[in-house]
């Protein structure tokens, strides 16, 4: 959730079991898949290591943001 939305709206940060959830736990629940599983079938590669390490790039950082005038 955008800072400007929490802090001048009143909206709540969303947490990591939220994203989850409207990410692929609706998806899932809806094709009786069972998220636990499959994540253990990921091959364990730099990338998985990576991700349960917490090495990623922060969510939108790759977005330019607008220049101040």
């Amino acid at each position: 959730m955008p800072a400007d939305l929490i802090e001048g709206y009143g909206y709540h940060e969303v947490t990591e079991e939220q994203k989850r959830n409207i990410l692929a736990g609706n998806f899932a629940r809806k094709h009786g898949l069972d998220l636990d599983s499959l994540i253990k079938a990921i091959p364990d590669d730099d990338y998985k290591r990576r991700q349960q390490a917490g090495d990623l790039a922060a969510p939108w950082s790759a977005i330019p943001q607008p220049v101040a005038s």
